[in-house]
């Protein structure tokens, strides 16, 4: 049996707000682990592990601490696709009626007793919780290869295709009943990026397998206050320059020569008469 899910990050209008975890994978649900565990979650095994046109190099370090970022799944996702065809439809009563990130968690998001659920299960496997969100979409972890390899029962192996070498999962991950139907993605199992520059020259930048710190912080940002003053005095010269250009096309398009002979500007004939055909 192949299932393909998918989630997205939802772009939304001002004031709502809804995060969600890119995936689209096809899953097994057979064999005694998923027997044992229950409905295996939506992971992202890479295509050339799964074809075997990667050449299986051996064992990942077991002790190397990654990083794993994990799903929830939106439980009410038809009454939240119905609710923002209603507030983009301007003939419902609840157009434009948006609503704030907490009201939207609260009526759409994830459990507080789902995530802490993720959560349990997470520490009880050995993992660390590094950081929670205030929609409760996604669960951060970290932990040693070893212990996510129990936790998920996979083996984290090292991958050669081409030049590139990378870690990732062998196979699909299983999770335990208790929360196989809350988790919805599981991110970070592999080194394989999916990055693809625009530039043909271009090439992937390398990065480690962790790095310490928080997993989420403010970066730096380009903002800045400036002079309304010089704001102001740019928008008049840019009204008078554009008001300037289109007298000049006015004039050009306003000037012909009628006949009988006689040059017509502006909507007056001019007495002096000249040749047909001359040059203005």
């Amino acid at each position: 049996m192949r299932v393909r899910l998918s989630l997205r990050r939802l772009r939304l209008p001002a004031g709502l707000l809804a995060v969600g975890v890119s995936a689209a994978l096809a899953l097994p649900a057979t064999g005694a682990a998923a027997a044992q565990h229950g409905s295996p979650p939506t992971s992202q095994t890479p295509l050339p592990v799964r074809n075997g046109s990667a050449s299986n190099l051996g064992p990942y370090n077991p002790a190397q601490t990654i990083r794993l970022a994990i799903g929830l799944r939106p439980p009410h996702m038809a009454a939240e696709e119905q609710f923002l065809r209603q507030i983009q439809d301007k003939h419902s009563p609840l157009f434009h009626h948006y609503l704030t990130p907490a009201a939207w968690t609260a009526r759409f998001g994830p459990s507080a007793a789902a995530q802490q659920a993720v959560v349990s299960w997470a520490r009880g496997a050995g993992l660390t919780v590094t950081h929670l969100y205030p929609n409760r979409l996604v669960v951060d972890l970290a932990g040693q290869v070893g212990a996510i390899e129990k936790a998920l029962g996979v083996q984290l192996n090292t991958y050669r295709l081409g030049t590139k070498t990378f870690f990732s999962n062998n196979h699909d991950p299983v999770l335990p009943a208790s929360v196989s139907g809350i988790v919805r993605s599981v991110d970070g199992l592999t080194s394989l990026q999916q990055m693809f520059p625009a530039s043909p020259t271009a090439h992937e930048p390398a990065s480690p397998a962790y790095v310490a710190g928080p997993p989420v912080a403010n970066g730096p940002h380009a903002a800045a206050n400036g002079s309304r003053a010089k704001l102001r005095a740019a928008m008049r010269a840019s009204r008078a320059k554009l008001r300037a250009s289109r007298w000049r096309e006015g004039a050009h398009h306003r000037r012909r020569l009628r006949p009988d002979g006689h040059l017509q500007l502006a909507g007056l004939r001019l007495q002096r008469a000249v040749q047909p055909g001359a040059l203005l």
